[in-house]
């Protein structure tokens, strides 16, 4: 787990961060309804996120291709393998606060779109 939390860098800070959030947010909503909503948006913010660590660390490793002249396809590879951690694990938080996010909508039985008669 900790090699995981080194290989992502700093970004993976940041997605832990959001993790924890969302893991706060839901406990919260277990009792009464508590930003419920947000759940969503965080889960989408986590994943826009690691991807862009991942667009980040694949342009910064792509400009220093022209500069090596002999690279070693095996550790080219090596780092994109290591560059799409963040983007798996934005996804996988995604994955979870979808799922609490329609649990909590299901249990404190709130509509997606409230109509007025």
């Amino acid at each position: 787990m900790s090699s995981i939390l080194i290989s992502g860098g700093p970004f993976m800070i940041i997605l832990i961060i959001f993790a924890l959030i969302i893991g706060f947010v839901a406990i919260k909503n277990l009792k009464e309804p508590f930003f419920t909503h947000s759940l969503i948006g965080l889960g989408v913010l986590s994943v826009s996120f690691g991807m862009l660590a991942t667009y980040i660390g694949l342009n910064s490793a792509f400009n220093a291709v022209p500069d090596i002249n002999m690279i070693a396809p095996g550790i080219l590879m090596n780092g994109v393998k290591t560059s799409l951690v963040t983007t798996f694990t934005g996804g996988f938080i995604l994955v979870v606060s979808t799922s609490l996010w329609y649990v909590m909508l299901k249990k404190h039985n709130i509509g997606l779109i409230s109509t007025s008669d």
